[in-house]
């Protein structure tokens, strides 16, 4: 009896322990989305957002509205994105996500390359993001 009221006792102060230090629980996941308007061009990438939904709105609207659309969906903590653009026949892109910037932005030259096209680069304007 002593014995397992030890026991008890002791996987009730670690339950505080973790409570008082957050529990484990991380909280929401931050979801990401990357925006593009071929037509302008112009783009955004949102990040933090609660939702995939929400994230996807915020990417739009800072786009620049009608005829921005959602290219590229990211979610987690830590997790980055990016856009390159480059030429061709017209505008290409390419997109990625990476647990760094670096990463991100790597792959987005290679997926832009991939896709033909020309001097593929990351807009100064658009950064590769993360969240």
């Amino acid at each position: 009896m002593l014995n397992s009221l030890k026991t008890w006792l002791g996987v009730a102060a670690a339950g505080l322990v973790l409570s008082a230090c957050g529990g484990g629980s991380d909280g929401p996941t931050p979801h990401g989305a990357i925006a593009l308007n071929v037509s302008t061009p112009s783009a955004y990438i949102a990040t933090n957002f609660i939702s995939q939904a929400q994230a996807n709105t915020g990417a739009v609207t800072r786009c620049g509205g009608d005829g921005c659309v959602v290219i590229h969906e990211f979610a987690g903590s830590g997790s980055c994105a990016a856009l390159a653009t480059g030429g061709g026949s017209s505008l290409v892109w390419g997109v990625s996500s990476g647990s760094t910037q670096t990463e991100a932005e790597a792959g987005a030259l290679q997926s832009c390359t991939a896709k033909g096209g020309v001097r593929c680069s990351i807009p100064d304007a658009i950064p590769g993001k993360c969240q």
